[in-house]
């Protein structure tokens, strides 16, 4: 049982909930407000994972055999639905927020379709994440203030570099069995030793572009 609920990727989907509860507070929402975001966001994870878990099935029957559907524990079927269901509940819950919420949470989740569908296929995984990511601090801050939020010119860029580091963290795990299925990920279109680096010098960059975020909106009026 606990298998087959893997196919909605918990631990990823369940921190990203939490993610979004605490900026949701940090902008000044209600509680009511961050758990229905965190809620929204939870719905949307679970539905990408799941049609991940789809569009991966021929390749985890090879690699990762233990994963719920090739595994036998999960059906297509039921992945499918989740699928559904987890759009149908996130969209819904961010139409209740007004349409700029709605319209941020739809692009936010379509880019996590793509990502599963054709971009990482092409190499181009990361395009999605540098997307994702600014537009879930959009979405999230917008529901609960009402605009986007302090230092945003600045702000959001530096959660799109956080993309492309994500990107690279994990496909710097799974290079081995990338490179041997011919799956294409930045990681295994730089090679190894150049991804780390590329990793390391996105994060110092991230770093710098954070103090500066910081200093901006410290000397802020009022």
């Amino acid at each position: 049982m606990l298998l087959a609920l893997s196919v909605v990727h918990p631990v990823p989907s369940a921190l990203n909930a939490v993610l979004v509860a605490i900026v949701a507070s940090i902008a000044g929402g209600e509680p009511s407000v961050a758990g229905a975001l965190a809620g929204a966001m939870l719905s949307f994870q679970f539905s990408i994972g799941a049609l991940n878990d789809i569009a991966d099935i021929e390749f985890d029957r090879r690699w990762k055999p233990r994963k719920p559907i090739p595994a036998g524990v999960a059906t297509i079927k039921l992945a499918g639905a989740i699928v559904v269901l987890g759009a149908v509940v996130g969209l819904g819950i961010s139409a209740t927020f007004g349409i700029v919420v709605l319209a941020l949470g739809a692009t936010g989740y379509l880019s996590g379709v793509a990502y599963d569908l054709v971009m990482r296929r092409v190499g181009l995984g990361w395009l999605c994440l540098a997307a994702a990511i600014p537009l879930m601090l959009a979405w999230t801050w917008w529901a609960a203030a009402g605009t986007l939020p302090p230092g945003w010119p600045l702000l959001l860029p530096l959660a799109a570099l956080a993309g492309p580091v994500l990107h690279l963290a994990n496909s710097l795990v799974d290079v081995g069995p990338d490179t041997l299925s011919d799956r294409r990920s930045l990681a295994t279109q730089l090679g190894p030793r150049r991804a780390r680096v590329t990793l390391a010098t996105l994060m110092s960059i991230i770093v710098a572009l954070a103090w500066a975020t910081l200093a901006t909106v410290g000397t802020a009026p009022g």
